[in-house]
C-alpha cells in the first residue's frame, strides 16, 4: 500500500543522506543530493495457470505486484518535492514553480538540470512473446514496459531516464 511504498522512499532517501554526507563533518558545507536517484523495480510474482481456470484473485495479485507496486514505487520517486532536492536552476523552476536558492549550487556533476536520475524497472520477455498459462504475467509485465516508456517522456526534460529490461 501507499504507506509501505512511502517508508521504503524514506529509508532510501535516509540512507542517501548517511552515504553522501562525509563522516568528519555531518552538518558539511559539501552540497549533495537528499534523496536516492536511483530506482530499480524487480519485484514480481507468478499465479501460472490456464485463462479459463485463472481465478479473479490470481488476475489481481499478479496485477498488485508486478504492474500497481512498479507504478507506485515510480509515482513515488518522481514526487515534486523529492525531485526538487535534486534538480537546480530554471529546470527546477520551470518543473516546480521554486527558486534555485532553496537547493544551493553544487559541484557534483550536476548540470543545470540537476544531477538527473534513473528508474530502472524489470519486465518480461513473456509480455512480448507469450507463454503458455501467463495471461496475467504477461499483461502485467506489458504493463511496466508502456508505464515506463511514457514515465521516460515525462522524466526526459529533467535528463533523467527511465529503462525497462
Amino acid at each position: 500500500d501507499r504507506t509501505q511504498v512511502r517508508e521504503a522512499m524514506a529509508s532510501a532517501d535516509d540512507l542517501a543522506r548517511r552515504c553522501l554526507t562525509p563522516p568528519s563533518s555531518p552538518s558539511s558545507s559539501l552540497k549533495s543530493p537528499a534523496v536516492a536517484s536511483i530506482l530499480v523495480n524487480c519485484a514480481g510474482i507468478t499465479r501460472d495457470g490456464r485463462i479459463g481456470n485463472l481465478s479473479d484473485r490470481d488476475w489481481c495479485d499478479v496485477l498488485d505486484v508486478n504492474l500497481k507496486g512498479t507504478f507506485l514505487m515510480c509515482q513515488a520517486f518522481c514526487e515534486p518535492k523529492r525531485l526538487s532536492g535534486l534538480l537546480v536552476g530554471d529546470n527546477m523552476a520551470k518543473e516546480f514553480g521554486t527558486s534555485a536558492s532553496s537547493v544551493g549550487d553544487s559541484t557534483l556533476g550536476q548540470s543545470k538540470f540537476g544531477i538527473g536520475g534513473s528508474i530502472i524497472n524489470i519486465g518480461s520477455i513473456v509480455s512480448s512473446y507469450g507463454n503458455y498459462g501467463q495471461v496475467n504475467y504477461g499483461a502485467s509485465k506489458g504493463g511496466v514496459v508502456g508505464l515506463t516508456r511514457s514515465l521516460a517522456k515525462e522524466m526526459a526534460s529533467l535528463s533523467w531516464k527511465a529503462t525497462s529490461a
